[in-house]
């Protein structure tokens, strides 16, 4: 087919048919006269240059329509898990490679228009002839499937012969894999079945971090391959603590139960839950625990609704332990007494102040601020009217940068987020970033604040106030409304101005679901308090007990003070065996950009024990040292919490795709019943004529030959 992509070929067609026209009335009668063959000649040679000349103009294109047929195709996927082919184990020997070989069986029965393709799967899918990196000490079956299903979208996939014991124990859910791959899925059973209970935990919910001599729930889904009853211990350390027992209705039933337990003590604690008796089935957890209560101080000078409204709400903050204190008037303090020594200032996390006065802040404060300072010990400053005043000198940390007396102002003050500090902790209110910033900014405006419009350089402002600029004038520089300082240990958190308690009658966003003043609250308490689970610059693992074998999920987090994510940087992870298990083996791994703000990649191979995680991060020639955590290998592999053929899970995978059940043995005579048909479809390609050498070549080769005959006959 010849297509003209020129919108106006058809008026060049034109043309191009009238100048033939006027050619072949040209050549009727020449001087001097010329024989009929002649006049024929120039009149073609002519005729074909013009011709070749529309072919340019109007952007000729030819296309092609090519027949395909794709055959039918049946894959064979072989369990390549280390329960399939260990030869140590004490199951039937080899059964992977009895599956290789009724596979290749089963693949020169088929017809000849059938393409067999052999897969082999443990972690994940795999090309025949490789070999998953560690060893295959997994058994994801679901993935394998999902795999298949990626690689032959759109494609003549007509069924899958899965060859396994069935002992899925990672990733996705192989009986939905399998009824969303769209094809018949036959499972053929490798080994003999067992008849025990055959226990597994499937999974553990837990907070990581609670408080220490409060009790917490552990949450457990648990089954087995076969009906009975399965009791369940929780083990703190070497210690165990608690027992239960759920009964499993029928194979493959998953169960749910739940521990309640608590800690004495600070510090991680090592748990493990384990079906009696079976001690490699078990799975173990870490539990970090702080201590019992964080003691912060609320310190008021003026019983106002600021003062109040935050007493309320810290008030119902469990974690806290909240001590209120009011300044009296008249020389005496109202509610709790205020603390008289240091050490009695050192005994609280975090210290709030709530519009101190300026004679307070240069006589009283200097020395505790300091103090504070060598404690680490978080402050949050809610500045007011009284807390700065035109007598005297500046005023000591964290308001020693301002220089002059600011001019306290009374109005409409609306907040803005500073894009910047998106991902502050500070300002994660919702799921997203572009969310949290709307409630932020729709909450009601502060009604006075401090014109201060610069801050030192260790400061992230988060809300800011942009003042309206005058047609014809510059833009005003904005106000800080809200910002934080960060200088070595010490974390303060100042507001300027407010009131901050209108926020809890708080946005036009969702006013009756959340109260988003509370919220800000308790990330604030957190930001002073628990610097540790907020660093910038980390190492981070998906979780922190893996079974021998599991991928290990490396993450490194790199931000500036403001929480901007650093991009452009080398990001190195090092994992060292803790001190107790000096003899494994050490790792460094190199993190390349993730898919988010992030630095990501996989360590697999690691042998059982307890390991260190750190980092360092080079940028613009600065090494940056990364903070990281503890996890631990499980000494059980995932394939060896498992004993024998689960018939249950193969079965399901085949009545869920529409497939069939074999035992190793049985013929598999399903695939004959199915309907082999190539798929027929065309493909399409476009040729360029237009744009082709030979066509202008052509072209001037006519056109020239034209010229020279003419020329040679003394043509006018």
């Amino acid at each position: 087919m010849i297509e003209f992509t020129d919108a106006y070929w058809y008026l060049g067609g034109l043309a191009i048919a009238g100048l033939i026209v006027f050619t072949w009335f040209y050549y009727r009668r020449t001087v001097p006269p010329l024989s009929k063959a002649w006049r024929i000649g120039l009149g073609l040679t002519r005729a074909i240059a013009l011709f070749l000349l529309f072919w340019a103009l109007a952007e000729t294109l030819l296309q092609l329509t090519d027949k395909n047929a794709d055959p039918p195709v049946v894959a064979g996927v072989v369990d390549v898990s280390a329960s399939m082919i260990a030869a140590d184990l004490d199951r039937d020997p080899d059964p992977y490679q009895r599956a290789t070989d009724a596979w290749a069986a089963l693949a020169r029965r088929l017809p000849k228009t059938v393409e067999a393709v052999e897969y082999q799967a443990a972690e994940s899918l795999l090309v025949t002839g490789e070999f998953p990196d560690s060893g295959g000490q997994a058994t994801a079956l679901g993935e394998a499937l999902e795999s298949l299903q990626r690689r032959y979208e759109g494609k003549n996939l007509t069924a899958v012969v899965l060859y396994s014991d069935g002992n899925n124990n990672l990733g996705a859910d192989p009986v939905a894999a399998a009824e969303a791959l769209g094809v018949p899925v036959v499972t053929v059973g490798m080994g003999r079945p067992d008849t025990g209970l055959v226990p597994q935990i499937f999974d553990i919910t837990v907070d990581e971090v609670v408080l220490a001599n409060h009790p917490f729930t552990i949450s457990v889904q648990a089954g087995a391959q076969h009906a009975g009853t399965l009791p369940l211990e929780l083990w703190r350390g070497n210690k165990k603590i608690d027992e239960k027992t759920v009964k499993i209705g029928a194979g493959g039933q998953r169960v749910d139960l739940t521990f309640e337990t608590s800690v004495p003590t600070e510090g991680l604690h090592d748990f493990r839950i384990v079906p009696a008796g079976l001690a490699e089935a078990g799975r173990s957890f870490f539990v970090k625990a702080l201590k019992e209560k964080t003691r912060v101080l609320l310190y008021g000078f003026r019983p106002d609704w600021e003062f109040t409204f935050l007493r309320r709400t810290l008030d119902k903050l469990p974690d806290y332990e909240i001590t209120s204190v009011l300044a009296g008037g008249a020389g005496g303090d109202l509610l709790a007494p205020p603390p008289r020594s240091a050490a009695d200032w050192n005994g609280y996390d975090a210290v709030i102040l709530v519009g101190p006065d300026a004679h307070w802040l240069r006589s009283t404060w200097p020395a505790i601020a300091q103090q504070l300072k060598r404690n680490g010990t978080g402050i949050m400053l809610l500045m007011g009217e009284s807390t700065f005043s035109r007598s005297g000198g500046a005023l000591p940390y964290p308001l020693d940068f301002v220089k002059r007396t600011p001019v306290w102002k009374r109005g409409e003050f609306l907040q803005s987020v500073d894009t910047q500090h998106l991902r502050h902790p500070l300002l994660r209110l919702a799921d997203t970033p572009d969310e949290s910033r709307q409630i932020f900014e729709s909450f009601p405006p502060f009604t006075g604040i401090w014109d201060i419009r610069t801050l030192p350089q260790n400061s992230a402002t988060l809300l800011t106030h942009r003042p309206v600029a005058l047609a014809g004038s510059p833009a005003a520089r904005p106000i800080p409304l809200i910002w934080t300082l960060h200088d070595g240990g010490d974390r303060v958190l100042v507001v300027n101005g407010g009131p901050l308690w209108r926020w809890r009658f708080n946005s036009t966003v969702n006013p009756d679901e959340t109260d988003y003043y509370r919220r800000f609250l308790s990330f604030s308490l957190r930001w002073l308090t628990v610097a540790e689970d907020l660093e910038k610059q980390r190492i981070e693992t998906g979780k922190q007990v893996y079974a021998a074998g599991e991928p290990i999920d490396l993450r490194g987090y790199l931000y500036d003070e403001g929480y901007r994510f650093l991009p452009r940087a080398s990001v190195v992870a090092e994992v060292r065996p803790d001190s107790a298990t000096a003899s494994v083996d050490s790792a460094t791994v190199f993190l390349p950009p993730g898919a988010g703000d992030f630095y990501e990649a996989a360590l697999t191979g690691l042998r059982p024990g307890v390991y260190n995680i750190s980092g360092r991060a080079v940028i613009d020639g600065d090494t940056l040292t990364l903070a990281g955590g503890k996890i631990k290998v499980e000494p059980a592999g995932l394939e060896k919490s498992s004993h024998g053929l689960n018939e249950s899970v193969m079965r399901a995978i085949a009545v869920a795709s529409g497939g069939r059940y074999y035992h190793e043995g049985e013929p598999v005579v399903f695939l004959d019943s199915l309907t082999y048909v190539s798929r027929s479809y065309e493909t399409r390609r476009e040729i360029e004529i237009w744009n082709r050498p030979w066509l202008l070549f052509l072209f001037l080769a006519f056109l020239s030959g034209e010229w020279f005959f003419r020329k040679r006959k003394q043509l006018l």
